[in-house]
C-alpha cells in the first residue's frame, strides 16, 4: 500500500532516525561498541543534554552494567539452531537496507 510522499519536515526527522538505527543494527552485527557511541551521539534527544564525553562514559556504563546480559544472550545465540540463527541474520541485514 502506498499513502504518498511525506512532507519534508518529517522525511528529515525520520530518515535521520532510521541512520541512527541503521548504525545500531550495524554496530550489533559488527560488535562495534564505538559505532554504538555514534549512533547514541547523534540521537537528538541525547545529544541535546548529554556532551561527548557525558555521552561516553553513559555508554560505557551500559556496556558494563549489560555485560552478563550479552553473554547469556551470546550463549542463547550459539545454542539456537543453526537455520534460527541464518533467518535471524538475514532478517536483521534487510532491517538495515
Amino acid at each position: 500500500m502506498t499513502v504518498g510522499k511525506l512532507p519534508s519536515q518529517l522525511a528529515i526527522m525520520i530518515n535521520n532516525t532510521a541512520l541512527i538505527e541503521n548504525l545500531v543494527v550495524e554496530a550489533c552485527m559488527e560488535k562495534n561498541k564505538s559505532k554504538v557511541k555514534w549512533a547514541v551521539c547523534h540521537d537528538p534527544l541525547t545529544s541535546a543534554v548529554c556532551s561527548l564525553e557525558e555521552i561516553n562514559q553513559m555508554c560505557d556504563e551500559l556496556f558494563e552494567i549489560n555485560k552478563e546480559f550479552y553473554r547469556r544472550a551470546k550463549k542463547e545465540m550459539l545454542i539456537m539452531p543453526e537455520n534460527r540463527q541464518i533467518e535471524l541474520e538475514d532478517w536483521m541485514r534487510e532491517a538495515v537496507m
